[in-house]
């Protein structure tokens, strides 16, 4: 009976033959992007070396991501990968030898009950994803072979241009199957390690065998999470100088500076008697206000629509705020509630809003330099430019 489970070195084989094919790929991509990028930087400038700190990072960035952020992970994964693909196999061998007919069907030629197993596989039937045991059965009457799904349906062939009416039972590919557009893809390559002349070579620098290859990429990853990290931080710490101006940009105004604020710009605007109640103190102080509709050809939703937007255009960079419960219009007479925000906690939490939703016109920001340890200064590129010093 045919098992899928073999010995260990057959599935490292198989482990590092994909990832040749992975790494060709990268390598592919990595060189024709080195030679675009190579004859840009000529164009635009004659002088311009590719080996120059700036461009040595942005190739070996796209090194990384093309090509050795794969290899590492493969490296990194390769035992326990492995290890899964023979557990993997060792299930459905064990599937395959627990699986039992339900009934004892008849032999497909004589039609006699003196089928025997000869063999199982697992087959996909037709459409349905998933797989299910085939058994073949061999007659003791007429010694021809019989084919039965486990679940007791006979096996129906369906005909195609190539013969295929013995089941396949070779072990399928690791990750992927080529189909015919892959095979004429020049970035797929279907290896052959048997007689491919590149591929012990290929093996060996892929898949990381060379203790000074894997060192050179851990330290690679590890140069540009310092600046993935390092351009984090800075970013952080230019949105707090963007947030602290932000709040320096928050007049903080009493409540008579308020009412000289709003009454001139709101009475301007077609309302008229403009004034506050008494103000309320609890958790925040509160202010209400009212005045009157002047303007006898608005209407009264128009009215507080207007008287809405302008308030809020006046407070933006204030610490008042109008209330949530709105405007309310009766009659011509229009009144609110207007809210002082105090707290250094609240003023920040405002400066954070006006911040994010666009609202503050920053200054021109000044460069920021890098620590010493990731100057980019200190990087360099070698010849096959895929050195990153850090």
């Amino acid at each position: 009976m045919y098992t899928r489970l073999k010995d260990r070195t057959h599935y490292e084989e198989r482990y590092d033959c994909f990832t040749v094919e992975l790494g060709r790929r990268g390598r592919y991509h990595y060189q024709q992007f080195l030679q675009q990028f190579t004859q840009d930087l000529k164009q635009l400038n004659p002088s311009e070396d590719i080996s120059r700190p700036g461009n040595a990072i942005l190739v070996n960035l796209f090194y990384m991501q093309v090509l050795g952020y794969d290899l590492l992970e493969r490296y990194e994964n390769r035992d326990q990968s492995i290890s899964e693909l023979m557990e993997r196999d060792r299930q459905l061998d064990q599937r395959i030898a627990d699986a039992k007919l339900k009934h004892d069907p008849p032999c497909q030629h004589c039609d006699q009950l003196k089928l025997q197993c000869y063999d199982k596989i697992f087959m996909t039937r037709d459409d349905e994803n998933n797989e299910l045991v085939l058994f073949t059965l061999r007659c003791v009457n007429c010694n021809r072979y019989s084919l039965y799904w486990e679940d007791g349906a006979p096996y129906q062939h369906i005909p195609h241009d190539v013969n295929n009416d013995v089941p396949v039972t070779e072990d399928a590919p690791e990750d992927v199957t080529a189909d015919s557009s892959q095979l004429s893809d020049p970035y797929y390559w279907n290896i052959d390690p048997d007689n491919d002349p590149d591929y012990a070579k290929d093996r060996y620098n892929f898949c990381l065998y060379d203790e000074s290859e894997l060192k050179r990429l851990r330290s690679m990853r590890k140069g540009i999470e310092k600046f993935a990290e390092l351009g984090r931080l800075l970013t952080k710490e230019e949105q707090q100088k963007d947030i602290e101006f932000a709040l320096g940009q928050i007049k903080q105004l009493q409540i008579a500076e308020l009412m000289q604020l709003l009454a001139p710009i709101i009475e301007a605007q077609g309302y008229s008697h403009f004034n506050f109640s008494t103000p309320q103190t609890s958790r925040h102080l509160t202010v209400g206000f009212n005045c009157l509709n002047a303007n006898p050809n608005r209407k009264a939703h128009q009215s507080v629509r207007n008287l809405k937007r302008l308030i809020n255009n006046q407070l933006l960079f204030t610490n008042w705020r109008l209330m949530s419960d709105g405007i309310h219009c009766r009659l011509g007479l229009l009144s609110g509630r207007l809210k002082a925000i105090e707290t250094p906690e609240e003023l920040r939490a405002l400066a954070e809003k006006l911040y994010k939703d666009g609202k503050v016109k920053l200054p021109p920001r000044k460069s920021t330099g890098y620590p010493d340890n990731l100057d980019p200064a200190n990087t360099e590129i070698s010849s096959d430019g895929t050195i990153i010093h850090l």
